[in-house]
């Protein structure tokens, strides 16, 4: 088995969003819409963001995509 690659490789999920916390990001959705706010929490199914003064939970499910936004 040490011979073997991992199926895995890079950083997970976790890691990445950890490094985004309290930082602003850009979020695109399956739908095309966008949102743009600071990451504030997580939970397993959803992302809490903080944008135009009020907190937003974001379903993982409805992401295409996430990453650290320019301010």
């Amino acid at each position: 088995m040490g011979d073997q690659p991992s199926p895995y490789w890079g950083r997970d999920q976790a890691a990445y969003l950890a490094e985004l916390r309290e930082k602003p990001v850009a979020i695109a959705f399956l739908d095309g819409k966008g949102l743009r706010g600071t990451l504030v929490g997580v939970d397993p199914y959803n992302l809490f963001v903080q944008s135009n003064g009020r907190e937003v939970m974001v379903p993982k499910h409805a992401i295409r995509y996430i990453h650290p936004a320019e301010d």
